[in-house]
C-alpha cells in the first residue's frame, strides 16, 4: 500500500523523471526492454496517480467540514471519548439502538443537550464515513 502524495501538473512528460509522488518505486527503477515501453508504463502509472488524487481532492472536499471536525465544537476529549465509548456499547443490529444511546448520553453527559448530542452524532458519522471512504481509496490504488 502506497500513500499517495499531493500532485500539481503531474501529466506532462517533463515532470515524470523529477516526481514520484504516489507511484511505486518500482515503476520507476523497473527494467524495460525498450525506453518506449518505459516511458509508457510510466505515464499511466503516473494518471492513475493523478485520477486517484483527484478522487482524494473531491473527497476531502466534500467532507471538508468532517475533517476540521476533530477541533472539537465545544466538544472536550472526556466528551468525545465518552459518546464513542456509548455510541459502540449498542451495535448497529440492535433494535431501538438511537433511542437507547441517545437516552443515555443525556443521562451520562448531562451538560449537553438532546440537540448537541444529536448534532455531534451527525457530524461523527459524517468524520467516519470520510474515513472508510478514505481507507478504501487508498486501498483500492
Amino acid at each position: 500500500q502506497h500513500q499517495i502524495e499531493p500532485f500539481s501538473d503531474l501529466c506532462t512528460i517533463n515532470k515524470l523523471t523529477e516526481f514520484k509522488g504516489g507511484v511505486p518505486i518500482e515503476v520507476w527503477s523497473a527494467d524495460c526492454p525498450s525506453e518506449d515501453l518505459r516511458r509508457a508504463m510510466m505515464e499511466e502509472f503516473v494518471c492513475l496517480d493523478c485520477h486517484f488524487e483527484e478522487q482524494l481532492t473531491r473527497l476531502r472536499d466534500q467532507y471538508e467540514r468532517s475533517v476540521s471536525f476533530s477541533d472539537g465544537e465545544n466538544w472536550n476529549e472526556k466528551d468525545r471519548l465518552h459518546f464513542d465509548l456509548i455510541l459502540r456499547q449498542y451495535p448497529p443490529g440492535t433494535p431501538n439502538r438511537r433511542t437507547f444511546y441517545i437516552d443515555r448520553m443525556i443521562r451520562e453527559i448531562p451538560h449537553k443537550t438532546r440537540n448537541d448530542l444529536v448534532n455531534y452524532e451527525s457530524q461523527f458519522q459524517s468524520l467516519e464515513y470520510y474515513s472508510n471512504q478514505r481507507e478504501t481509496l487508498f486501498k483500492s490504488w
